[in-house]
């Protein structure tokens, strides 16, 4: 078979959200860029990003606009000792009006269908043995899981997008319902009305196992349904994953061949989970270095790795205490008890909750996190938050 090369200005592994955030934010800063996205196949999955309007800068909220299908100007979050308002913009993407939109911002991209088989700072190959080469080559397969090979606990879920035949009266999101039986770690519901007859309900787990029971799962949000008062519907579209939840910050700091992007370099919040925020804002970091290179004739892919990197590195600073308190949570609770870490959590002042979903949390903040009634045993706590082991250790250990 005869070789094809083709050549851009920016070439990116792998066809999901952060790759096609990236070039779009990319574009907007330099229109005239030769981009690129290869894709493995253009069959996409359910599923929804959510984020709090505050993460995000106002340049990435207006670029993002048109691929937002509902936002609320507050959220509830309910657990067996308490119930509270969050006062804060919350967005939600559904995957469906995602890939609607987001050809507009990107219409000029070229979008190549095939498997990449070997990555290279200027190419990649393709399982043709087509060539495809960039100045910038930026790696967004998801995630890798060498990354993730130990000490991780998940955060996994099956969802229902529901069409209701009558109103069904949910009137905001309701992020965590952690009134339900705390099975599997710590569980709660994820409720969002994107219309007075269109809901999403998820059944959420922090657990020690990725594995998901579908059978059983869909049968419990059946239930909860019932239990919402909603009686006739019909379920549209379902969802489901299994996210990382890391336990040490190994995965920020593996040597890889190019820059890496999205899920599979790091970008998402090691607690929430949430990528969308962290994808965007390394996004704009490279979009900026790339404008700066293009005015002064600087290597672009030097430029673009550095970005990268400093994007990583920021995030690892960050990262470090939330993933200590990732340990807590999965190591110093027993599974059946984690709801408490979480209902402390929002009893915390607003300034503490919208420090902590940024990800940039100040001193004041972290201490505001650790101090008062621990909501685990106070030694296994300690223990667990300054312990920096990689080993994830099985419930017997911790436990028992």
């Amino acid at each position: 078979m005869e070789q094809k090369v083709s050549q851009y200005d920016l070439l990116i592994a792998g066809g999901g959200l952060a790759a096609f955030l990236t070039a779009a934010i990319v574009l907007k800063k330099c229109p005239s860029l030769r981009v690129a996205i290869v894709e493995k196949n253009q069959q996409r999955s359910q599923h929804t990003w959510s984020f709090h309007a505050k993460d995000l800068s106002p340049n990435a909220l207006d670029i993002i606009g048109p691929l937002i299908s509902q936002k609320w100007d507050e959220y509830t979050v309910k657990f067996p000792d308490h119930e509270r308002k969050i006062a804060l913009e919350y967005c939600s993407i559904r995957s469906e009006d995602f890939w609607k939109s987001i050809g507009t911002l990107t219409k000029t991209v070229t979008r190549i269908t095939g498997e990449v088989c070997e990555v290279d700072k200027t190419e990649l190959r393709l399982s043709d043995q087509n060539v495809v080469k960039g100045r910038i080559v930026l790696d967004a397969r998801g995630v890798s899981g060498k990354n993730f090979a130990k000490g991780t606990g998940w955060q996994k879920f099956i969802g229902f997008e529901i069409e209701t035949d009558e109103a069904h009266g949910i009137a905001r999101p309701t992020i965590m319902d952690a009134t339900v039986e705390q099975i599997d770690g710590f569980r709660f519901f994820y409720v969002l009305p994107f219309s007075k007859n269109k809901v999403l309900i998820e059944d959420t787990y922090y657990s020690d196992i990725p594995h998901l029971d579908i059978q059983k799962i869909e049968k419990e949000i059946g239930s909860y349904i019932q239990r919402l008062g909603i009686n006739k519907y019909k379920i549209t579209a379902k969802e489901s994953g299994s996210l990382p939840i890391p336990l040490n910050h190994s995965y920020l700091l593996s040597k890889v061949n190019l820059p890496e992007i999205g899920m599979r370099g790091g970008f998402f919040h090691p607690t929430s989970g949430y990528s969308l925020p962290f994808s965007i804002s390394c996004a704009e970091q490279l979009a900026a270095q790339i404008f700066y290179a293009k005015h002064v004739h600087s290597d672009l892919f030097e430029k673009s790795r550095q970005s990268v990197y400093i994007s990583r590195m920021a995030l690892f600073k960050s990262a470090k205490f939330l993933i200590r308190l990732n340990r807590m949570l999965f190591r110093a609770a027993a599974p059946e008890k984690r709801w408490h870490v979480l209902s402390q959590f929002y009893r915390k002042d607003m300034r503490t909750i919208t420090e902590f979903y940024s990800g940039k949390l100040s001193l004041k903040t972290k201490f505001s996190m650790i101090t008062g009634v621990p909501p685990v045993p106070l030694m296994s706590g300690l223990k667990h938050f300054f312990s920096d082991a990689a080993e994830f250790h099985d419930r017997k250990a911790i436990h028992g």
